[in-house]
């Protein structure tokens, strides 16, 4: 905590009274701040204030019971890092329990904005993932999509280029076939005169 500068005891809720019957300390009120002034009679507090959070000791400033000196001492403007704003109807242990509420309250609050931002920083980082599992997931499909494509062009391209020399061979088949007929009847010919065959015409069927 920061110190505050330009306080006086006298506004600060720590500022109390020790009871001497019951040895608690009791809020030091408006009277006693603006005067100095003890209640009862005998007083049933101590002659000293005292400082809750042992900032000041106000037996170095001013003596037991005497009002100026007293009046002087919480009326003292200070530098206090401790200096609480006094909350008329309560003790100094009652502001300590406000203090700590009020700080339970702030770490609460500290504690749901962190899981807010956790939350958020979580879910951002879930889409960020599902965002890579989905481009990831297109990218593994349009690269196989790709492989299918390729291999069907390859399968294509064997299957054209077979029907390609299916079509070669049969072409070659046939000029082949009509090569060898050519050569067959010239030859045949030439055996048939160098053996003396003669090939003899058909017989005409006399008619009756």
């Amino acid at each position: 905590m920061e110190p505050v500068e330009h306080v006086c005891c006298a506004d600060c809720g720590f500022l109390g009274l020790r009871n001497r019957a019951k040895g608690s300390l009791d809020e030091a009120n408006e009277r006693f701040r603006k005067e100095a002034f003890f209640a009862g009679s005998p007083p049933i507090h101590d002659p000293l204030p005292i400082c809750a959070k042992r900032v000041i000791n106000f037996r170095d400033e001013a003596n037991p019971g005497i009002q100026p000196e007293i009046l002087q001492a919480i009326r003292k403007e200070r530098r206090c890092e401790k200096f609480t704003k006094w909350q008329v109807g309560s003790n100094p242990k009652e502001h300590q329990e406000m203090i700590l509420q009020v700080e339970l309250l702030r770490l609460q609050n500290e504690q749901r904005e962190s899981e807010r931002r956790f939350q958020g920083e979580q879910r951002a980082a879930d889409l960020e993932r599902q965002k890579s599992q989905r481009e990831e997931d297109l990218r593994r499909q349009e690269e196989h999509s790709r492989r299918q494509e390729e291999q069907r062009q390859k399968d294509q391209s064997r299957e054209d280029k077979q029907r390609t020399r299916d079509k070669l061979w049969g072409v070659a088949l046939i000029i082949l076939a009509a090569a060898v007929g050519l050569l067959f009847d010239p030859v045949k010919t030439w055996l048939n005169r160098a053996l003396g065959i003669t090939q003899s015409a058909p017989a005409v069927q006399k008619q009756p």
